[in-house]
């Protein structure tokens, strides 16, 4: 890997910053959590994107822990409240309401996958349809991610990878 660019984000003016993410398009994403604000931001430090303060969309501050984006859809993840769902253009657009999640795994374009204690859920973003699998009580003191064809278990002290059939029986 190459550095391609460098620049301090508070010398662009923001106040507290404690997520960023990497966009399709070779930007940043950038959540301030003193001005409750998604910014878009590209590699020479433009700015090129605000939301509006999200403050006013929720009628609360939010504390995301977890931020991505994924085919026309920015996810923020927000404990307490769940997965909020923004445009590409910052805009606010829906959210799952799941108030236990705080991580989240996009499977594909259109999929999330979330744990929420000894279920994982499947959520299709495209048709509001989502499918609960009971996780092993082995399986709980993990953190569960998924890939096509496996089932990889994070640990404290070691990675397990299993068949997805492991999982995906367990409806």
């Amino acid at each position: 890997l190459l550095e391609t660019a460098r620049f301090n984000l508070l010398d662009l003016g923001f106040g507290e910053i404690n997520l960023v993410s990497f966009s399709r398009d070779g930007t940043i994403w950038v959540f301030d959590d003193h001005a409750q604000r998604l910014f878009k931001v590209n590699l020479q430090g433009d700015i090129l994107l605000t939301s509006e303060d999200l403050r006013l969309v929720f009628d609360e501050r939010i504390t995301p822990t977890k931020m991505s984006e994924s085919a026309g859809n920015l996810y923020l993840s927000v404990p307490g409240r769940g997965i909020l769902i923004f445009d590409l253009f910052g805009q606010y657009t829906t959210q799952i309401l799941e108030p236990g999640v705080s991580e989240f795994q996009i499977l594909d374009e259109h999929m999330l996958a979330y744990q929420i204690d000894d279920t994982l859920a499947i959520h299709r973003i495209d048709r509001f349809e989502r499918n609960d699998y009971l996780v092993p009580q082995k399986m709980t003191d993990a953190k569960v991610l998924l890939t096509k064809e496996k089932l990889i278990l994070i640990r404290k002290n070691k990675i397990e990878r299993m068949p997805l059939d492991v999982l995906l029986g367990n409806k």
